[in-house]
């Protein structure tokens, strides 16, 4: 984007200062307008792990029932066996709780990068920082143009 192309142009007319704003500001609200779908998504994408967490949960602790029922018949060697394999899945379990977090804290280095770029692009925008100056160049423009206006009435 060709952010300080026009406004280096010192002048009475406005259009030197916004004239050829909206094609950056178009673009950048499209941006702001996927970067919030893309937050949403990933919202969702969030709380789907956070239900498939909570059935995994539910299902150890049915598991656990289980293997409390089966302490009483089976033997030994198996039961540790179960424990083992349960304590492998708690290991599974913890992994990918570790990896969302890692994606969770990627997405929000993302997210503050691209709100700097958003806020270099139209908050801290140079016709925003004229806008009083600017405004005021209008007025000298429209009433040069009344003047001349009078001067023909004249």
């Amino acid at each position: 984007m060709h952010l300080y192309r026009k406004y280096l142009i010192q002048g009475n007319d406005h259009d030197d200062y916004c004239g050829y704003d909206d094609n950056d500001l178009i673009m950048t609200l499209m941006l702001m307008l996927i970067l919030l779908l893309l937050l949403l998504l990933t919202m969702m994408m969030m709380m789907i792990m956070m239900i498939m967490m909570m059935m995994m949960m539910m299902m150890m602790m049915m598991m656990m029932m289980m293997m409390m029922m089966m302490m009483m018949m089976m033997m030994m060697i198996i039961e540790l066996m179960m424990l083992l394999l349960l304590l492998l899945f708690l290991l599974l379990l913890l992994l990918l709780l570790l990896m969302m977090m890692m994606l969770l804290l990627l997405l929000m280095m993302m997210m503050m990068m691209m709100s700097v770029f958003i806020y270099l692009n139209i908050l801290a925008h140079p016709c925003l920082f004229l806008s009083i100056y600017h405004n005021y160049n209008i007025h000298i423009y429209y009433q040069n143009k009344a003047i001349d206006h009078n001067k023909i009435i004249k």
